[in-house]
């Protein structure tokens, strides 16, 4: 993840007011035309950005699709923010969790999938053999890992041109 991840500049102070935030908003990306890509934002309610991070998604480019990518930026982007929460508790020491994360993306069905599976307790095999279940399944077991509490939010893109710019979330 690192070299993907950009953390902004952070002064003791400001890292305080991060951490005493009650959500950050993670805003993520992706595409498969070409190379199969992914970005991602981590910001404060309010829009500042925290961090942001980009990159290559691993797999087949014969078989890459944009579910693939967005839950690739999905994974990348919880993964960053457990990096980005343990740098700020080294500025400013104190025993808040992470922060909710209010992720927002433009694919739906995306959205659908962890909305469910986050809260299965338990993973089974048929389950596994959905596709693109790595990203998920990671995605899922860092948030548990972390105790880190997700809000899923789906937002109009580019499949979304005929839409008035006003009337587009974010």
């Amino acid at each position: 993840v690192r070299n993907h991840l950009t953390i902004e500049d952070i002064d003791p102070s400001i890292a305080e007011l991060w951490l005493d935030l009650d959500s950050w908003r993670l805003v993520s990306d992706g595409g498969h035309k070409h190379s199969g890509s992914f970005a991602y934002r981590i910001s404060t309610p309010a829009g500042t950005l925290i961090a942001s991070g980009s990159g290559l998604v691993p797999g087949s480019l014969t078989s890459m699709q944009s579910f693939r990518t967005e839950a690739y930026g999905l994974l990348q982007a919880t993964y960053a923010a457990t990096i980005v929460h343990s740098e700020l508790q080294l500025l400013c020491p104190n025993n808040n969790p992470i922060p909710r994360l209010d992720f927002h993306c433009d694919n739906k069905s995306l959205i659908q999938r962890m909305s469910k599976w986050t809260h299965f307790p338990t993973f089974y095999p048929t389950i596994a053999l959905s596709h693109d279940f790595d990203f998920t399944y990671g995605t899922i077991h860092i948030s548990r890992q972390h105790n880190i509490h997700m809000r899923w939010h789906h937002g109009k893109g580019h499949q979304d041109k005929n839409t008035p710019g006003e009337n587009l979330p974010l």
